[in-house]
């Protein structure tokens, strides 16, 4: 049996750590204030607003 995969970035055990959790901000974008995903079917990375920006 394999073993369990990892949890998801955002839901890690290192963002119980105030300090990490301080330091990076946001658990999707890590700061960056942009998410990326790959689009596997056409080929390209697509790029998006974080859900943290604020307008």
């Amino acid at each position: 049996m394999p073993p369990p995969a990892p949890p998801p970035a955002w839901k890690h055990k290192v963002w119980t750590d105030p300090y990490v959790a301080a330091a990076l901000g946001c658990r999707a974008c890590l700061g960056a204030r942009t998410v990326a995903h790959v689009d596997e079917e056409a080929g390209t990375l697509v790029t998006a607003p974080c859900g943290c920006v604020q307008e």
